[in-house]
């Protein structure tokens, strides 16, 4: 699943979870002086890409690298405390999103959630959920080496993953004599 999916599923998953009462989930806007709209509700919610942090391979001759995207969900909430205080709300995101698997993709995790600010009777809080990819880059073959017939990533329970791998031997040049 790519990174704008990844944003798309999560927008659906809280906009189910949260339709009644109505909390306007939506993505990020593309307008960096954008304000939150409270269409009929306490809270708001903006998802978007947060960047990512890729992991070393740990077999240089398998150049798998997981990759970890981060998803940021910005709080917009008018009351600190209370059923749709900040609090509260900071709770019920993470128990929608963390361990949520969109069709295609890793489970979400919960990273941080931190204060963001207040401005104009708003309070902001971001949570920060990551979920795991594998990047397998596109390497020319005088440069990888024996030719793969098939490489299968194996996501343990613990989140790490495992590499097996076919090698396809070439086949000899026949000698002319």
């Amino acid at each position: 699943m790519n990174t704008e999916g990844l944003i798309t599923a999560v927008v659906a998953r809280l906009a189910a979870a949260f339709a009644n009462p109505k909390f306007e989930c939506t993505k990020r806007p593309d307008d960096g002086n954008a304000k939150p709209q409270f269409t009929g509700g306490q809270a708001c919610l903006w998802v978007g890409y947060a960047g990512s942090v890729s992991e070393v391979p740990e077999a240089l001759d398998h150049p798998v690298q997981v990759r970890n995207r981060r998803i940021s969900v910005a709080l917009f909430v008018r009351k600190l405390h209370g059923a749709h205080g900040a609090a509260n709300m900071v709770d019920a995101v993470n128990e929608v999103l963390h361990g949520y698997q969109p069709a295609d993709g890793k489970r979400l995790e919960l990273e941080q959630d931190k204060f963001g600010g207040f401005d104009n009777g708003v309070w902001r809080y971001d949570l920060i959920f990551r979920a795991k990819c594998t990047a397998i880059p596109i390497l020319e073959p005088d440069v990888v080496g024996p030719a793969l017939e098939r490489v299968t990533l194996i996501d343990a329970i613990g989140g790490d993953s495992v590499i097996e791998s076919t090698i396809v031997e070439e086949p000899e040049e026949p000698i002319d004599g």
